[in-house]
């Protein structure tokens, strides 16, 4: 089966998945950074762009209608969205909680 029929057939639930599976590795990937606000930034922005990628996944790779798309869009985006958000936050927290913070210096 082609991976843009394979994204089509995807529910409401199984892209909620799908973007939670990849917002679970970014995160993992994303707790590594230094500054907070960079790293929340990057913990709050993947999802919402894995969400937006896999939505419209269809119409830039398989000529699709994209006034049909958009019609749904929020419906799709916002919730797969707030579910990678949700995953990130997780893993990150939890992340944070195994690796022990670095000594401060007192230079």
């Amino acid at each position: 089966m082609h991976l843009i029929a394979i994204i089509k057939s995807l529910s409401l639930t199984q892209g909620a998945v799908v973007v939670g599976a990849l917002s679970a590795v970014a995160a993992l990937a994303t707790s590594r950074l230094e500054s907070p606000p960079l790293r929340w930034a990057a913990l709050l922005s993947t999802p919402f762009a894995f969400a937006y990628s896999l939505y419209w996944s269809p119409v830039w790779f398989g000529g699709n209608d994209a006034t049909e798309y958009s019609a749904w869009m929020l419906i799709c985006v916002v919730p797969w969205t707030l579910v990678g958000m949700f995953v990130s936050v997780i893993v990150a927290g939890l992340i944070r909680r195994m690796i022990p913070a670095k000594p401060q210096s007192d230079a």
